[in-house]
């Protein structure tokens, strides 16, 4: 039997042609939402694209510069002897040791402050071993002590130089805690390897 009106089927009643040429609204509407939906998904992806293209730009909110450093980036010569003690020697007592150091030195506790301060104010020294480490020098050696942490310390065969990086990550927070959350938790605006903390806390 011919069809004169050259109708053939649901593919003929859902294409683009069929809608312009036979007036049903219920064709056009349907056709309508089907073009703003693939529009509406082709604007999600493309914002997804330029967000992985620039992870520090505007399309992204929740990443971080901040990264773990393979080498330490400061310039202070005496962490440049701990970190290649902690990461280069073998032997597990020196690599403890180190760690210790490393957090007396650049992470004291409050604790370590506190008692610094009532030494400075009883005998008259200066409370040098509170800030002779800048804040930058602090970050970048969280970076570096994240690095080796996850690359060796935290699968070390031995219980001590595990136990004494993580106790070394745990005392970092406090004293650079904009750069430990965008290591560990990815905040926005996190400050960089290079980048200076603001206020430290007393």
């Amino acid at each position: 039997m011919s069809n004169p009106g050259g109708f053939r089927g649901f593919a003929d009643f859902a294409s683009p042609s069929f809608a312009a040429t036979s007036g049903s609204t219920t064709s056009a509407a349907t056709l309508a939402a089907a073009r703003a939906a693939k529009q509406k998904q082709q604007e999600k992806n493309d914002e997804r694209g330029n967000s992985s293209i620039n992870p520090g730009g505007r399309g992204s909110k929740t990443r971080s510069n901040i990264r773990p450093s393979p080498i330490y980036t400061g310039s202070d010569a005496r962490l440049i002897v701990l970190f290649r003690k902690i990461g280069q020697k073998r032997d597990p007592a020196t690599k403890s040791r180190a760690l210790e150091d490393l957090v007396s030195a650049v992470f004291p506790s409050k604790d370590e402050i506190y008692q610094t301060k009532e030494k400075g104010e009883t005998d008259g020294n200066a409370t040098a071993n509170i800030v002779e480490f800048s804040r930058p020098e602090k970050i970048a050696s969280l970076c570096h002590l994240v690095f080796l942490h996850e690359t060796k310390l935290g699968y070390d065969n031995n219980a001590s130089v595990r136990s004494g990086s993580y106790k070394a990550l745990a005392a970092a927070k406090y004293h650079v805690p904009k750069a430990w959350n965008g290591l560990f938790l990815v905040e926005k605006d996190s400050d960089n390897c290079d980048a200076t903390e603001g206020p430290q806390p007393r």
